[in-house]
């Protein structure tokens, strides 16, 4: 045997015996198409799905930047909300394919392009974990259950970042920025205004289409706790729940146009002469032109408003051990009900209640609150990284002290939003960042 060889199979047997903790990995996640453009850059998150090389400024960069102690990557797989948690919560297996921006993630087909493993590390969701996925998971993940999160234990849910849910229009006749009510937006989604001349007489005569997200989505869910919360249930009949189709009574009108995720409906609503859709609004910023806007709603705008919106909602919105439960049909609002079943061992799932921001006074309206999905036990080496995430999006320095800065979301407070995304309410009294760091260092284990 040549000395060569001898030296390679010995670095091999080495290697070999190496604890796993000395191997560099990535971090697998998706879900939500809300939050993409603060995780991981404008450019990575409308060109490329998933996305593995995060851009300046941006959230996931930051934390690379962090010097995580284990992992030297992160994936981030957008699919929407609703099929995320379906990958939390072990219905479909994350090694999958990740569908390309703008396509619809297909349960058995689709996942997070995880390598080597068939669960996520984490997930992104707008939507809040309902008592029947939580349900889910703890089956799942126990004898008898799917192989997928074979050994994961329970969920951890926090909030990471607020987002706003703005309204992105196409029409060159609309030459200033066009500005609705909160009545106006409510006849604009349930088709009672079917043209741009009802809106305003100054406008030409022309149909509005109404873009809506045909997959399961928490800028959906987000959408309609406004709807809500704005428009009276009697007369409109608004439901919250994160599939439109459940949130519209009844069949939707021939002029509403389906599309899947924040990048599909953007990208329809670009493409399609008078139409109107709710999509984030870093989504809607980078698609305006001379006939391409985002609207203000009552007044205020979904990009400079923000951090106000962010702000007003403290610590004491957070819940503990709750869930999203049945629709109330006499208000079209959910139940918020106690986790059961199994019945948890901590206090890991955080949920901002959405009644605390349905008609949010303040700022802008529309609003969502974008969340981290953990599991409790089962991530190995990974933990302190996943915790360091969490650290790093909720730590008040890291969106102005640290060089370079998160750029990609603004912090919350007083001062002109500039990216459509703001951070949770980080300093003074009911500070939601401390409460989400401590519960994130405390459930995510080994």
């Amino acid at each position: 045997m040549s000395m060569m060889l001898k030296k390679a199979l010995c670095a091999a047997a080495l290697a070999a015996s190496l604890p796993m903790a000395a191997m560099a990995a990535d971090l697998y996640g998706g879900g939500a198409t809300l939050p993409a453009i603060g995780y991981v850059g404008v450019t990575e998150a409308t060109t490329v799905n998933p996305s593995t090389n995060p851009g300046t400024g941006s959230a996931f960069r930051q934390f690379l930047n962090s010097s995580p102690s284990f992992v030297s990557g992160i994936s981030y797989c957008q699919t929407g909300s609703g099929f995320g948690k379906r990958v939390l919560i072990g219905t479909n297996n994350a090694s999958l394919t990740c569908a390309a921006l703008g396509t619809s993630s297909v349960d058995g087909t689709n996942g997070f392009a995880a390598s080597g493993q068939t669960y996520a590390d984490f997930v992104g969701s707008d939507s809040p974990l309902s008592l029947t996925e939580y349900q889910t998971f703890a089956t799942n993940q126990g004898s008898g259950g799917t192989t997928y999160i074979d050994g994961r234990s329970e969920p951890v849910q926090v909030p990471v970042v607020v987002g706003a849910v703005a309204l992105l229009y196409r029409n060159a006749d609309v030459t200033t920025q066009l500005s609705l009510t909160n009545a106006q937006v409510c006849d604009i989604f349930r088709g009672n205004i079917t043209n741009w001349n009802q809106i305003s007489a100054s406008y030409p005569s022309k149909a509005i289409k109404v873009i809506y997200r045909s997959d399961g989505s928490g800028t959906t869910f987000s959408f309609a706790n406004y709807l809500n919360g704005r428009c009276s249930f009697s007369t409109y009949g608004f439901s919250v729940d994160q599939a439109f189709t459940t949130v519209f009574p009844g069949n939707e009108p021939s002029n509403f146009i389906g599309a899947s995720g924040n990048p599909g409906v953007t990208s329809t609503v670009v493409n399609t002469d008078g139409a109107i859709g709710y999509v984030e609004a870093a989504n809607a910023k980078n698609a305006v032109t001379s006939s391409i806007n985002f609207a203000k709603v009552a007044g205020k705008d979904p990009i400079a408003d923000l951090p106000t919106s962010a702000n007003s909602i403290t610590s004491t919105a957070l819940l503990t051990n709750k869930a999203i439960g049945a629709i109330n049909g006499s208000t079209g609002r959910p139940a918020i009900v106690d986790l059961a079943s199994p019945t948890p061992s901590g206090s890991c799932v955080l949920l901002v209640n959405p009644d605390a921001y349905d008609t949010e006074p303040t700022g802008y309206p529309i609003i969502a609150f974008s969340y981290f999905l953990f599991s409790k036990a089962g991530n190995g080496s990974k933990t302190s990284d996943l915790q360091k995430l969490v650290t790093v999006m909720t730590t008040a320095s890291n969106y102005s002290g640290t060089t370079p800065p998160i750029t990609t979301i603004n912090p919350a407070g007083t001062g002109t939003g500039t990216t459509g995304y703001a951070s949770l309410r980080l300093s003074g009294l009911n500070a939601m960042g401390s409460t989400v760091q401590s519960t994130a260092n405390a459930c995510i284990g080994m």
